[in-house]
């Protein structure tokens, strides 16, 4: 969901764009030096959570694109 929430590493981060299949999130350098995010390599694997709302609005998203109000 653009410009949702999401948690990486239980890091809160702002999404920037959602293409359904990549997200991008912008983080800013004290966020970035101050966590372990700093630390991550391409690849690596991380835990991901996405906030309530986003939850709710996808699967609201979901009942619409399949008919069902």
């Amino acid at each position: 969901m653009e410009k949702g929430s999401i948690a990486i590493e239980g890091i809160s981060l702002t999404i920037a764009r959602w293409d359904g299949d990549v997200v991008t999130i912008a983080v800013i350098p004290h966020t970035y030096a101050a966590t372990n995010l700093h630390s991550l390599k391409p690849g690596d694997p991380v835990n991901v959570e996405a906030d309530v709302l986003m939850k709710l609005a996808l699967e609201q998203q979901r009942k619409q694109d399949s008919g069902l109000s």
